[in-house]
């Protein structure tokens, strides 16, 4: 059987980031965290690839201040559910990411 490629998992994966992104603004705004404010940590997702395209499961685990956040967590879960991986041909695999919750825009040296 085949396993799709790393590489365009983790591109597919990249597409999801602008959605992401509006999860975190959306979770600022209801609970009236300023918009500057960086939500710290970060995320782990674990994505359950179909050979035919759409995700069969996604899960998410925040950063433990964050993670009781039902409305976050399944914004997050439905951002990355839409992305379209790649297809393959084999049996359903789990990829997993992990990234920042809130890249924010700060810039570190």
């Amino acid at each position: 059987s085949e396993r799709p490629d790393d590489y365009e998992v983790q591109l597919a994966f990249n597409q999801s980031f602008d959605a992401l992104d509006v999860c975190v603004a959306q979770h600022k705004a209801t609970k009236k965290i300023g918009s500057e404010t960086q939500l710290r940590g970060d995320m782990e997702i674990a994505v359950k690839l179909n050979p035919k395209g759409a995700p069969l499961a996604v899960n998410a685990r925040l950063p433990r201040r964050y993670d009781k956040s039902t409305q976050l967590k399944e914004c997050i879960r439905d951002a990355v559910a839409t992305v379209a991986f790649p297809k393959y041909d084999g049996p359903p695999l789990v990829a997993e990411f992990e990234t920042e919750l809130d890249a924010g825009s700060e810039y570190w040296d």
